[in-house]
């Protein structure tokens, strides 16, 4: 019985952890470290590019600013 239940239970676990949504918010960084999110603005940290990028995530066009 308890056999069962502790395979009953990694196969849930097993479930539930593969059933996540990546969602692509903005793209072409130069090798990105770090990420920060402040009310609607993301802040990303580029390593080969030392900058640190601004982005207004409620507007459609996701383009980085400096």
């Amino acid at each position: 019985m308890l056999k069962r239940l502790t395979l009953l239970f990694f196969l849930f676990l097993s479930i539930f952890s593969v059933s996540a949504q990546v969602v692509d918010i903005a793209t072409g960084f130069a090798a990105p470290v770090g990420v920060a999110l402040s009310g609607n603005t993301m802040y990303v940290s580029e390593y080969n590019a030392n900058r640190v990028s601004k982005i207004d995530i409620t507007q459609p066009n996701h383009c980085p600013s400096i």
